[in-house]
């Protein structure tokens, strides 16, 4: 199974920029708390929402997770202005996929995949 990133901390990240990006991306930074777990990350909740923001490596991430189940968005911003870092973000779905994939290879076999991999190319040329 493909584990999910979560915020570790990374880089440092002021309760000032946290609560900036939280009114930014949700309207509010109400109930923001500092982890005790880990430096530089803020959590917020909102009913079943767990909302994450931490240092991850040069970016700041913003996570989205359910509180009792297993989905979750990230999004990853310029720690100087805000914006949102599309590299990132690309960076960020490539591990993604190629997680992905190397599960799928590990529970089938390689054998098995490139037979799968060959029969798609064929339908698609």
């Amino acid at each position: 199974m493909t584990k999910k990133k979560q915020c570790h901390g990374g880089g440092k990240l002021t309760a000032k920029t946290a609560r900036a990006l939280a009114i930014q991306e949700f309207g509010t930074a109400r109930g923001l708390t500092k982890s005790t777990s880990f430096v530089g990350a803020y959590f917020m909740e909102f009913g079943n929402l767990r909302i994450e923001i931490c240092a991850d490596a040069a970016c700041i991430a913003v996570r989205v997770v359910l509180a009792h189940g297993t989905g979750s968005s990230v999004k990853y911003f310029d720690p100087d202005t805000l914006q949102e870092n599309f590299k990132a973000i690309d960076k960020h779905r490539e591990d993604e996929d190629r997680a992905i994939i190397s599960d799928w290879v590990n529970l089938n076999g390689p054998e098995y995949c490139r037979k799968q991999v060959e029969a798609i190319w064929k339908q698609g040329g």
